[in-house]
């Protein structure tokens, strides 16, 4: 069931961050809620759930979404993120391999363009996808400055605040922070400019805010269990 309650509230305390609906427990019916109350990007973190939800919405005209994918992404199945017309980015570049399949795979494309966040693993939790080291994360941003202009584009970093953390939001302030340093360091040491982070989520998503969040992914606070 979709919560109108809580994204009036959330555009309130944030009217300029642009709010991802995260949709992988919602019915299409509770898509078409949301994009009635004024939503158009939504987040999915398995293709093959993001290929079926696009494909049903733009079956009945609602073709004018932006998709975003969110989840872990596996090699096998860039092919068939790509296809998806209406894919606009992609949250979760997380390895140097990763970023040269996307580029050497980017003509599956069909002149859409995609935008896309290198992740980075601020907690260090071994669960979780991202870069964990400054190194790798250079290496990751020269390979991008080396590619000429093409249909994908790197326009910032993403992470996710601690998923098992005595002080929540404690740990929460330290993730989040530390993703926006690594954009102000960023953005001196290379001939890049203004980044944007996707962080937060329902849980934390006022924290991220707090540290300057461009992107929030929100689902449970707007798709309820049934």
């Amino acid at each position: 069931m979709f919560n109108l309650e809580n994204l009036e509230k959330i555009k309130e305390m944030a009217p300029s961050v642009q709010i991802v609906a995260v949709s992988k427990f919602a019915s299409i019916n509770d898509i078409l809620s949301a994009y009635y109350a004024g939503l158009k990007h939504f987040g999915e973190n398995k293709v093959q759930h993001l290929i079926e939800k696009s494909k049903e919405l733009n079956n009945i005209g609602k073709d004018d979404l932006c998709w975003h994918f969110i989840g872990r992404l596996q090699s096998n199945k860039i092919k068939h993120l790509f296809a998806v017309p209406n894919l606009k980015y992609i949250h979760s570049v997380d390895s140097l391999k990763l970023l040269k399949e996307l580029y050497q795979k980017q003509e599956l494309l069909n002149q859409n363009k995609v935008q896309y966040f290198l992740q980075i693993n601020t907690s260090m939790e071994q669960e979780k996808g991202g870069v964990v080291d400054r190194n790798a994360l250079y290496e990751m941003i020269n390979y991008i400055l080396s590619q000429e202009k093409a249909q994908l584009e790197f326009i910032g970093l993403m992470t996710m605040g601690r998923l098992r953390a005595s002080d929540f939001e404690k740990e929460a302030e330290v993730c989040f922070s530390q993703l926006f340093q690594y954009r102000e360091e960023i953005e001196k040491t290379f001939p890049i400019s203004d980044l944007k982070l996707s962080m937060g989520m329902s849980q934390d998503y006022k924290i991220a805010i707090k540290h300057g969040a461009d992107f929030i992914r929100i689902g449970s606070a707007l798709f309820e269990d049934h």
